[in-house]
């Protein structure tokens, strides 16, 4: 992609790991941008949790499914694989 005088579009992001973040697998070495700010990415992964357990409540309700089928599959506090993609744009030389 390219922006509008031509240049490149550039942007930076980092797959961050919800098991990562709340001890559920083995810790990875995270740039220290993400480390020394690691409870914010934590509070991150808890409060998105209630918007993912109520996706899955509607996904059971309109499959015909029991209540929390969904869910059964995606808890907090096992593995999950599920992870979030910050991204940056970088700065700007101004120079």
């Amino acid at each position: 992609m390219k922006l509008k005088d031509g240049s490149p579009d550039c942007i930076e992001f980092y797959s961050l790991g919800q098991d990562d973040m709340l001890g559920t697998s083995a810790p990875r070495d995270n740039p220290e941008v993400i480390e020394s700010d690691c409870k914010t990415f934590q509070n991150f992964f808890c409060h998105t949790y209630g918007t993912t357990r109520h996706l899955l409540a509607l996904l059971d309700k309109h499959s015909g499914l029991e209540h929390g089928t969904f869910a059964a599959l995606s808890l907090q506090d096992k593995p999950s694989g599920a992870f979030s993609s910050p991204t940056q744009l970088p700065f700007a030389d101004s120079g």
